[in-house]
């Protein structure tokens, strides 16, 4: 067959699928080429080199083949780095969401460097934390929408303009959030109404990352802050994104 010269590629690997008996189809997130499909014959043989290395968010080296008419590699080396993994339910949910949000994101090639970086980031960061690592997706999320030019503003109101100290809540048609004041004038259909905490972590969101050990987060405004973000990237982007492991949350 016409094969292109070996490719040799860093990764992370977002989302494996069985095909046949014993091999795998994977999405890897490379920093050279962004996110690429694999064809991993016979992984799932024990007697195969590359059995047990092929693991959702296993950071790897590995080496592909593949027709220069296909966009498809074939795998055929694979040398495991580093694996993340968390001794808490909270913290496994919120890796496996980093892992379905980049599987089911748009990552173009010129920008995938970025994207590996900020993932590998928020994995070497989620090994620190021992709580509270919701915040760190939120976090995540908020990069995502640096990187895609959707970022909300958490000084001004989308209505007024005017600078304030505290947001009062989510307005779903304009995609943003709104002053007190403008909450009170808006239709109440159209506003997701922020707890007290929730807007308070709001405002400490862009530096919570310094003191998660000592905050105490509610299941409430867990599930209400995360909740917005989710609808925040689902309006920019036409309900592209269903992260199903964050239903394993508790809240």
């Amino acid at each position: 067959m016409n094969y292109q010269p070996d490719n040799v590629f860093q990764g992370i690997l977002l989302k494996k699928t069985i095909f046949r008996e014993t091999s795998l189809i994977c999405d890897i997130l490379t920093p050279q080429a962004g996110k690429i499909k694999i064809l991993a014959k016979g992984v799932r043989n024990p007697k195969n080199s590359c059995y047990g290395t092929l693991q959702v968010l296993a950071e790897l080296e590995f080496v592909t083949h593949r027709n220069k008419s296909s966009e498809w590699h074939i795998l055929k080396t694979a040398d495991l780095k580093q694996t993340f993994e968390a001794d808490n339910l909270e913290t496994t949910v919120m890796l496996q969401a980093g892992a379905e949000l980049f599987s089911q994101m748009v990552i173009p090639e010129l920008e995938a460097g970025n994207y590996f970086r900020l993932l590998k980031n928020y994995l070497d960061y989620s090994q620190k934390v021992s709580k509270n690592s919701i915040a760190l997706f939120w976090r995540l999320l908020l990069r995502v929408f640096e990187l895609n030019g959707i970022a909300p503003d958490f000084k001004h109101c989308l209505v007024c303009g005017k600078e304030s100290s505290i947001m009062g809540g989510y307005h779903l048609i304009k995609q943003g959030f709104i002053c007190p004041q403008c909450e009170q004038q808006a239709l109440p259909q159209m506003i997701e109404y922020l707890s007290a905490e929730s807007r308070i972590l709001l405002c400490e969101l862009p530096a919570i990352g310094n003191n998660l050990q000592n905050r105490n987060i509610s299941q409430d405004s867990a599930s209400q802050l995360t909740r917005v973000f989710i609808t925040h990237l689902n309006l920019h982007f036409n309900d592209h994104f269903n992260l199903k492991s964050l239903k394993l949350l508790p809240y």
